[in-house]
């Protein structure tokens, strides 16, 4: 399940790109990569200080 931004979550009323681009995916299951997979510390971080999920 994907977590979303409540900044995002309240500004989807005000921008069609975040309705389409990221609400749309709300509680649906991320397919990772085979290569590349994010570690959880580096998306600890984002969430924390970037998206502030």
């Amino acid at each position: 399940m994907d977590i979303l931004s409540p900044e995002l979550k309240q500004k989807r009323s005000h921008n069609a790109f975040i309705e389409t681009n990221f609400l749309a995916y709300e509680n649906k299951e991320i397919h990772l990569p085979d290569k590349f997979i994010p570690s959880d510390e580096f998306l600890a971080y984002h969430r924390e200080h970037i998206f502030r999920g």
